[in-house]
């Protein structure tokens, strides 16, 4: 998964909702933190998270992730991430007409 950094902000751009993150202002200075995903167990593992998701555990399944190109492995990853929000939001939705709370 290598890519140019020059790249970066035009993926961040095309794959910003991989990447949830929210900038906002420190009242205390005008500094801007960044709040998201990425703290605690996220920051520490990453992307290894993604891929334990994407192999449903399985690492043997690892390499064949690790060996696309960037584009197809964040198409995947956006993919994936979506399927999961309607899943979930499926879910919800029946747990709701089922009067489950």
């Amino acid at each position: 998964m290598y890519f140019f950094l020059q790249s970066i902000g035009q993926l961040n751009q095309m794959y910003s909702g991989l990447f949830e993150s929210e900038a906002r202002r420190d009242d205390d200075d005008s500094r801007t933190v960044t709040v998201g995903s990425n703290e605690g167990f996220g920051e520490r593992w990453g992307w290894i998270i993604t891929l334990d998701n994407l192999c449903n555990g399985d690492f043997t399944k690892r390499p064949y992730y690790e060996k696309m190109n960037v584009i197809e492995f964040l198409n995947i990853c956006a993919y994936t991430k979506d399927k999961q929000k309607a899943e979930s939001a499926q879910r919800r939705l029946m747990e709701l007409r089922n009067g489950i709370r």
